[in-house]
């Protein structure tokens, strides 16, 4: 798949609050100025442990939420200022598929129904017509058609997973967001659905936001990574740059923990166990966690820091955590770059296309 270098989506400058529980006056902060292109044609991949603001991120560019500062824009245009047309364009262009599609499957629907749902909405077709759309999307995804006309409960996990994928191309959108698509699944199973959704990228043009914890997947799959840490992006580059040259240790960290046993982590004297100290304020958010942190982490917020023009990191010493580092630190990886597991088709892509 070409990446065209067109931007379609943008979230710029971002902040997300959540009032807190229990009458406190003092707001939570899940997201913390956030910015993001999205290119046509490419994958993102949005990495980070629970909390990071992943999920947060994905309701904001798909419009389910409004940031508290902040826009998100879509061709260029903020979506609070589309009009009526824009708006529609814009529910069109842009797609989800989460976690566990079951929870969002109306099990008194037929998958056919499911799958059309959308075009009810929005008036599209005759009852006939959405059938056909129905069937052809069942085996562009690798169901039978005959299918259609089964209940959510009568599918098994991968085929409720592709019914989610098939009833997000209904209105034949640019972008799919992948909210953790694959974490319910074997891994026989994940394997299947990504061969998929990579030979849909290739025929449709889809452009991907690809969520996740499994960095191997991410490694795999994406041309672009994202690293976010309580809110904040620590870290954006080019996935095989970041994955070779993390320049964060946060990032570090976490390929680390991707490959290494808990055991293994202890030995070496990192852990990724989440630390009781609360981070300083007006210092680093990672200080209370990071190996190698120092007073200026503890009194004065890092700014992004450029290795290059694709790649930043949100640290003081970006340059200082270099390739040598990593590896005293976590020497069972080989020096040429992390083992990494096949996934089959064609090396999944040449490495996305690197």
């Amino acid at each position: 798949m070409t990446i065209n270098g067109r931007v379609i989506l943008e979230a710029r400058d971002v902040h997300k609050q959540f009032p807190r529980r229990w009458g406190s006056q003092v707001a939570a902060k899940a997201l913390d100025g956030v910015s993001l292109k999205v290119e046509s044609g490419e994958t993102i991949g949005i990495v980070g442990e629970s909390g990071s603001g992943k999920t947060t991120l994905s309701r904001l560019l798909l419009g389910i939420d409004r940031p508290t500062e902040g826009s998100v824009l879509f061709r260029g245009v903020a979506l609070l200022r589309l009009d009526d047309r824009g708006r529609r364009d814009f529910r069109r262009a842009i797609a989800a598929v989460f976690q566990n599609p079951y929870s969002s499957f109306d099990p008194r629907m037929r998958i056919w129904q499911l799958i059309t749902e959308q075009l009810v909405i929005e008036r599209s077709g005759t009852d006939r017509e959405r059938r056909v759309r129905a069937s052809e999307l069942l085996t562009r995804v690798g169901l039978d058609a005959r299918m259609a006309e089964r209940y959510p409960h009568q599918l098994s996990g991968g085929q409720r997973q592709r019914v989610a994928i098939a009833r997000a191309l209904v209105s034949n959108p640019e972008i799919l967001i992948l909210d953790e698509p694959l974490s319910a699944l074997d891994v026989s199973v994940r394997a299947q659905i990504i061969n998929l959704l990579l030979d849909l990228q290739d025929s449709l043009k889809l452009t991907y936001i690809f969520i996740a914890h499994d960095l191997a997947i991410v490694q795999h799959l994406c041309h672009r990574t994202l690293v976010m840490y309580r809110g904040r992006v620590v870290e954006e580059g080019a996935t095989s740059t970041l994955f070779e040259k993390p320049a964060h240790p946060y990032t570090a960290a976490l390929i680390a923990a991707s490959y290494l046993s808990e055991a293994q982590l202890q030995e070496r004297g990192h852990t990724l166990a989440e630390s009781q100290e609360e981070p300083p304020a007006g210092g680093c958010a990672y200080q209370p966690r990071c190996p190698i942190a120092t007073q200026l982490c503890i009194k004065v917020a890092p700014s992004y820091r450029h290795l290059d023009t694709a790649h930043r990191a949100l640290c003081h010493y970006p340059a200082g955590f270099d390739r040598g580092f990593f590896e005293s630190n976590y020497d069972s990886l080989d020096a040429g770059g992390l083992d990494q597991p096949s996934l089959g088709r064609d090396e999944t892509r040449q490495q996305r296309d690197h």
